[in-house]
């Protein structure tokens, strides 16, 4: 993850702090399968054909990893995570887990 901007004003410090908080205790919820996968995919910027050579399984074992753990943290991350303004591109290896939307009343 990129590191913030030290000129940027204190409070996007402490938004960009406690967004990535969460979302180390969220990866930490997750069984060790699902974790791997989301490592693998969106911090060391794997496909999908190189996680099932890497993981030795099959391509749609790494897929159902893959949507399991978005799931779980859709249910997990707080709803101000993902939540950029408009204007601003995603932050450079943010990945989508800050596009993560968070689950409907009726998704449960």
């Amino acid at each position: 993850m990129a590191l913030p901007s030290l000129d940027a004003p204190l409070d996007d410090l402490v938004e960009a702090a406690e967004t990535s908080e969460a979302v180390w205790d969220a990866l930490g919820k997750l069984s060790p399968n699902q974790r791997t996968a989301i490592v693998l995919r969106y911090y060391l910027d794997m496909s999908e054909a190189d996680m099932s050579d890497r993981l030795e399984c099959p391509p749609g074992t790494v897929k159902w990893r893959l949507h399991a753990a978005r799931e779980r943290l859709r249910r997990i991350l707080p709803a101000w995570v993902g939540r950029a303004e408009e204007d601003e591109p995603p932050t450079k290896g943010a990945g989508p887990l800050y596009s993560v939307q968070p689950a409907k009343e009726g998704d449960k």
